[in-house]
Parts: structure tokens; C-alpha cells; sequence
């Protein structure tokens, strides 16, 4: 975890150097506030590579808890009589997601519909607490114990999506993004902990494969 961790460093690093590099009236940088209720914090920064047409490139950091008893299937930990968990899982990670943008009547200042898709990658570790049969020795021999233990999931996200979406001004170079759309995704859990608890339920789910809704806000300023 530790080396993805300074892999998006370095990507953030390279991102805001790029920043410095920007052309009049050809970039875009922007953060999506929604994201933070699933524990998210996302930049993004887009490219005008024709008069029709933007790549975006956005960064995310995962940080924060996940309530258990709403986002785990299985037992609820809390009720075990061996130990209490502690109230909420820790999730920690990175990920990053390109953007492709096609305006159907460009302007000069990024305004106007678009037709979009992309491809996003994320990567999660989830700590959690719960009881497990644990060995421990004992006058030479192997004994096996219910105690409560720290476990982890780790998690990795593959994500393609497409929609529409519209661009306006607010006030001088300040916009707002609206994207409304769809998309696909596959979570493949790396665990081998038997009976560990799923975080699946629903699309906003940590580990949730398949289709899913999307609509986002973006907000930032062109350059």
C-alpha cells in the first residue's frame, strides 16, 4: 500500500507541474464535492487537445470510515460477545480516472452539451476488526482461540462509463460541470480470510461489481 501511495504522489506532482505549464483559455481544474460521502477526495484536470474535444485526467484519495452495520453484509460484528469492534472500517487508497470530452457546439470558454467517456482504476484497502479462530501455543501445544483480530481487504476497481453532460460559466473563469450517465464496473477483493464481511450491497459499495447510475457536479476555473 505504501508504494501506491507514493505512485499517486508522484502523479499529483507531475499533474500540478503540468498546471504551471497551462496555455490561455485551453485548461480546466476542478473538484467534484459529492465525492466525498463515500470517503473521496477528487481533483480534476482537463486539456483542450482541439476546439471540440477535452482529455481529463482526475486523481482520487480515499480516506475515512465505513459504517459496518450499514455498508456489511453478514452478522453485524457489534453484537459478538467475544470483544467489540471498533465502530466503523477503515478505508485508505488511491485511484485515478481519464476522461474523454466531445462538445456539440464548442466555445471559445468551455461551454455548452457534451458527449463523454472514460475509464477510472482505484485501489482500497479496507481495515476492519472482528472475531476469529486464532492459534497460539501453550506448553507445546497449538490451541485455537475466538478473539477479536485485525484483518484487511484490499480491493481493485475497474470502471469504464460514458453520458452526457453540460458545462457553464458562473462568474468570470469559475465552472460548474453537470455529467449524467452510466457505467460498468468490476471489484476484485484479494482476501484470504474465510467468512470476512462484504462491502456490496448497493452501487455505492466499496466492493459492488456491476452497472450503475452516474451524475456528478463538478466545480472549478478555466485558464
Amino acid at each position: 500500500m505504501n508504494k501506491k501511495i507514493i505512485c499517486f504522489i508522484c502523479l499529483l506532482f507531475i499533474s500540478l507541474k503540468a498546471i504551471c505549464q497551462i496555455d490561455s483559455a485551453s485548461w480546466y481544474i476542478s473538484v467534484t464535492p459529492q465525492y466525498l460521502a463515500n470517503n473521496c477526495f477528487k481533483f480534476d484536470i482537463q486539456k483542450r487537445i482541439a476546439y471540440d474535444n477535452w482529455l481529463g485526467f482526475s486523481q482520487e484519495l480515499y480516506f475515512g470510515y465505513v459504517n459496518q452495520d450499514n455498508k456489511a453484509n453478514g452478522p453485524k460484528s457489534t453484537v459478538v460477545k467475544y470483544g467489540t469492534p471498533r465502530n466503523g472500517d477503515e478505508v485508505t487508497g488511491a485511484g485515478f480516472t481519464l476522461l474523454d470530452k466531445f462538445y456539440f457546439k464548442p466555445a471559445d470558454n468551455m461551454y455548452g452539451f457534451y458527449f463523454g467517456g472514460g475509464f477510472n482504476y482505484s485501489f482500497l484497502d479496507i481495515s476492519y476488526q472482528d472475531n476469529f479462530w486464532v492459534p497460539y501455543q501453550k506448553d507445546g501445544i497449538t490451541y485455537y482461540g475466538f478473539r477479536l483480530s485485525d484483518k484487511t481487504i484490499h480491493v481493485d476497481r475497474y470502471n469504464g462509463f460514458m453520458g452526457f453532460g453540460f458545462s457553464t460559466g458562473l462568474r468570470e473563469n469559475f465552472r460548474a460541470d453537470f455529467f449524467i450517465g452510466g457505467g460498468a464496473i468490476y471489484a476484485y477483493t484479494i482476501d484470504n480470510t474465510p467468512g470476512y464481511r462484504y462491502f456490496n450491497r448497493d452501487f455505492l459499495d466499496l466492493q459492488y461489481s456491476g452497472i450503475y447510475p452516474l451524475a456528478t457536479m463538478g466545480l472549478g476555473m478555466s485558464f
